[in-house]
């Protein structure tokens, strides 16, 4: 059975919650039931050893499958009084050792209770509250470094953190996004009900960022399944599989590894150069790349009568499934939904 953990730090306080949708916790029950065995265990043994000052109504020897009954019904506080300690060892074990294992015993089954039925209720209720009021919203499959760096970028965008849910196999990632203030969940990105507990339906970007390229596959093919309109945005670690996540259905691929030696090396070459390019990839820091998406009203118009691109620099222009660069560019008419990239001044640095 898949298990699924729902961590989400507390605005009022700096506790932690857990959430396990996926069903009953089984190691966590397994490991109690272990440690109950083990005490009722110490138990037996101990009044085996003190067998002879113990009664039986029969007036029968006290056997170990009557050491068994009784440690049975003392510890479950059912006590029917057939067997009984009379010798004063007995009685002091059975007063001061028993009957503090008997309520370790109890706590351990009313935790495993809560557990398994008040907080998985609790917790259920508030994920349900949550899925109610994502919309819009950017999922995020894969914290780990470049998961962080991804939701660090879309907070120096002023996408809201409240906006930003991600999701990761990994304890350790999902601790390090709790702690940062970002709602986590644990668990497979592939699994169709953990993207509709992080409200896959209503959300306006997914972006991949598994350890596989396989993996990356499964979760981009799974997410369009589920919403075909979610834009996504994939990771590749090697260039050769670009091509086959953009076939399972990403918008947009990116291979980090890739594009970063390309960097590593032009920079032998230009090193002045790749400041600048940092400059556009990290917003807040200069020069920012821009989408501007031509509007109906728009139609017949150049991109030099765009007046909110004044002063921006021209890359090029997206029409349908084909690409211009900015030579080509020069007197030709805007059609309704082209898309024209720009590099513009920000405008903090402008107002600055």
């Amino acid at each position: 059975m898949l298990e699924r953990h729902f961590m989400i730090r507390d605005s009022a306080t700096p506790t932690q919650k857990l959430y396990t949708p996926g069903g009953p916790a089984w190691r966590n029950i397994l490991i109690r039931l272990g440690i109950v065995l083990l005490l009722m265990g110490f138990v037996c043994l101990v009044l085996w050893t003190k067998r002879d000052g113990m009664a039986d109504e029969r007036g029968s020897p006290v056997g170990m499958l009557d050491i068994i009954y009784f440690t049975v019904v003392t510890v479950t506080t059912v006590g029917y009084g057939d067997i009984v300690p009379v010798s004063p060892d007995a009685r002091a074990f059975v007063t001061f050792g028993v009957a503090p294992i008997r309520v370790v015993i109890w706590l351990i089954f009313l935790s495993a209770a809560y557990q398994l039925f008040v907080r998985q209720q609790t917790e259920a209720f508030r994920l349900g509250i949550l899925r109610r009021k994502l919309k819009d919203h950017t999922i995020i499959c894969g914290f780990g470094v470049k998961g962080r760096s991804a939701a660090q970028q879309l907070l120096d965008r002023g996408v809201p953190q409240d906006q930003i849910i991600a999701i990761d196999p990994k304890e350790s990632a999902v601790a390090a996004g709790v702690e940062q203030g970002f709602r986590v969940l644990r668990g497979d990105a592939a699994s169709q009900d953990l993207l509709l507990d992080a409200g896959v339906k209503s959300a306006a970007d997914v972006i991949v960022t598994p350890d596989e390229d396989g993996k990356c596959v499964l979760i981009c093919l799974t997410i369009k399944d589920l919403n075909s309109n979610v834009r996504v945005v994939a990771s590749a670690r090697e260039e050769e599989n670009v091509r086959l996540i953009y076939r399972s259905g990403a918008d947009a691929v990116i291979a980090p590894s890739v594009d970063g030696g390309r960097l590593l090396a032009a920079a032998t070459e230009a090193p002045v150069s790749t400041t600048f390019i940092e400059e556009f990839i990290h917003h807040g820091r200069g020069m920012d790349v821009i989408e501007r998406v031509v509007e109906p009203g728009e139609e017949g118009i150049t991109v030099a009568d765009l007046k909110d691109l004044k002063g921006a620099i021209i890359l090029g222009l997206k029409t349908g499934t084909e690409r211009l660069d900015f030579s080509q560019l020069s007197g030709r008419r805007l059609r309704s939904g082209d898309v024209v990239v720009a590099l513009k001044l920000e405008e903090n640095k402008e107002t600055s």
